[in-house]
């Protein structure tokens, strides 16, 4: 059962950053920052074209005696923790990223509720409308409500601002977790045209995509063995 972003405790939904404040930030932004975010949202589509789409697959071997289904499925959240110092175009990128990848909600958390209108338009271009405004004991407290009732690995986590404890709080809950400081280095831009777009080449659409496996024996006899 996915998380209720709607009916969170009253702590995170007052922490919530008023709708207001998001829609003002677009018109806040030059054309050309927003001429950017766009591109880099392009950049990830045209890069991913095909992201992985959840499928399940069933063979079956009388030959071998056994069943296979293997079962794949988008994360159903992702919550991604962005430092006063994200590139919008960064943040932007996971965020299409997520998306393009069948994840059923995004939140994303800031450390202040007065962030720069551009990490504001990124979560306006990719659909998020969850945003809060949490200290560092706060995040910690939401992650450990959204994974409770073994969700957590129907979560994923996306860290560009890491301290310690969230990521020794994402083991602690086997919560998949890609941090940006431990990122390999992004993507090489050539053209002016380009000129502030991100990539990440370690953050990929498989990131976000479940894999269960499951056998089944087709000899009766072994069921009971």
């Amino acid at each position: 059962m996915m998380p209720d972003f709607d009916a969170l405790p009253d702590t995170f939904e007052d922490r919530r950053i008023a709708d207001e404040k998001l829609a003002c930030a677009y018109e806040a932004v030059s054309p050309q920052a927003r001429a950017r975010l766009k591109t880099t949202q392009a950049l990830i589509q045209a890069v991913y074209a095909e992201p992985p789409l959840p499928r399940e697959i069933r063979t079956r071997s009388a030959a071998a005696g056994y069943a296979v289904r293997l079962a794949e499925t988008a994360a159903a959240w992702v919550v991604a923790v962005a430092g006063k110092a994200v590139p919008p175009a960064r943040l932007t990128a996971a965020l299409t990223m997520a998306r393009l990848s069948g994840v059923g909600r995004a939140a994303v958390v800031f450390p202040a509720p007065d962030m720069p209108p551009a990490a504001f338009t990124a979560l306006d271009l990719c659909g998020v409308e969850d945003a809060f405004a949490l200290s560092l004991s706060e995040t910690e407290a939401l992650l450990r409500h959204l994974c409770q009732g073994g969700n957590a690995r129907r979560g994923r986590l996306l860290l560009f601002s890491a301290p310690a404890g969230l990521i020794l709080l994402a083991r602690e809950l086997s919560l998949p977790c890609w941090d940006a400081k431990t990122a390999a280095p992004p993507a090489r831009m050539h053209g002016e045209e380009l000129k502030g777009c991100w990539l990440d080449t370690d953050l990929r659409p498989s990131f976000f995509i479940n894999t269960a496996i499951h056998l089944h024996s087709l000899n009766p006899e072994a069921r009971h063995a």
